[in-house]
């Protein structure tokens, strides 16, 4: 997505995450995307507005939507959006070859266990991520 807009703002609970992201980033040369650890439930902090496209994974079941929206109806501009990007519902279509992908870091990097809320897993590390 960095090719397309002039800034990405890329928010995690995880340092190990974002650490895993700007190695990728460095490696492919992308260099507008300002990394930020943080969560939903403190976006007041992270000096985010105002923003024309906010988009959000799977994780955005895990968070308290509603609050979550309220909170992101303040930063985004009239003219902007909001997407949450998803997975096909089961059954529905054949998964994209890219969700795989998804699932083998997601298990790597916050294990196996599925959780909800605020809760994260063990930190990204670069032995997690090259296990």
């Amino acid at each position: 997505m960095s090719e397309h807009v002039r800034e990405v703002i890329a928010v995690d609970p995880d340092p190990g995450v974002l650490g895993h992201g700007r190695e990728l980033a460095a490696e492919r040369g992308i260099t507008n995307i300002d990394w930020r650890l943080g969560d939903s439930h403190h976006l007041d902090d992270l000096n985010l507005g105002p923003l024309q496209l906010v988009t959000l994974g799977q994780a955005f079941h895990l968070t308290e939507r509603d609050a979550l929206l309220s909170a992101l109806d303040k930063l985004v501009t009239a003219s902007g959006a909001v997407v949450v990007v998803g997975g096909p519902v089961p059954g529905s279509i054949e998964p994209p070859s890219w969700l795989d992908v998804v699932a083998e870091v997601r298990t790597r990097c916050l294990g196996a266990e599925r959780r909800a809320g605020s809760a994260t897993g063990a930190p990204c590390t670069k032995a997690a991520r090259t296990a």
